[in-house]
């Protein structure tokens, strides 16, 4: 039997009270900083960063905390998913990539990233909440990849590229799509049975099999 939402709420950490008025959830005690981690690398960009070259992206706006991610303590939900090396590097290229997040995590953020952040989409992609909310609900089917940009930028954000679909039944779909591939048949049931649905969501622009250790099928959706 596929999980619910309501088992899968049985497993987040206990409930915090939060400004439900903004969405956003009350700053807590760091964890400890272990050095090399994400925490450590955000927190010296956080402590590094040029104010002044934040103007452009709306730092002094109404609803703007810097350093909302380390807030929220994301660097410890997305640092088990992130791709590649972290290099401590100071400065404003910290744009960190991560992939196969699974459902415990996306329960994980729905609960602890301000609102205004949930609403995130890459281009006709479907918001970070949807894809999310699907996700924490459906973990035996969805897991997702995309990227998170840290307080070295003042466009800091978490941003889902894409998601991971667990398919079973067999389908025709070239990398480059032709008039009688399966793309839409995928695309419809991750609408219908999966429950990624959205306003102004498209299909994916691309489709691709990917494959576990143990052989078992996956498809790749990315929104450019």
């Amino acid at each position: 039997m596929s999980p619910t939402r309501t088992d899968v709420a049985r497993r987040r950490p206990p409930d915090r009270p939060a400004d439900r008025a903004s969405g956003r959830p009350p700053l807590r005690t760091s964890p400890a900083v272990r050095p090399g981690s994400l925490r450590a690398v955000w927190q010296e960009h956080l402590d590094t960063y040029d104010a002044a070259d934040c103007a452009r992206f709306g730092a002094g706006a109404p609803g703007h905390e810097h350093g909302r991610l380390l807030a929220a303590e994301v660097p410890e939900t997305l640092e088990p998913f992130v791709r590649g090396t972290l290099v401590d590097t100071p400065g404003p290229t910290d744009i960190v990539p991560f992939t196969r997040l699974d459902g415990d995590a996306a329960a994980v953020l729905l609960d602890v990233l301000p609102a205004g952040l949930l609403t995130d989409r890459q281009n006709d992609a479907p918001s970070l909440r949807a894809i999310l909310d699907a996700t924490a609900t459906r973990p035996d089917r969805l897991e997702v990849h995309g990227y998170a940009v840290g307080p070295g930028r003042c466009d800091e954000r978490l941003t889902a590229e894409g998601v991971y679909v667990r398919y079973d039944d067999d389908v025709r779909l070239p990398r480059r799509h032709d008039d009688g591939c399966d793309c839409e048949r995928l695309w419809s049931y991750v609408v219908d049975e999966l429950g990624l649905d959205d306003d102004g969501a498209r299909r994916p622009d691309e489709i691709l099999p990917t494959y576990r250790v143990d052989d078992e099928r996956w498809w790749r959706l990315w929104w450019d």
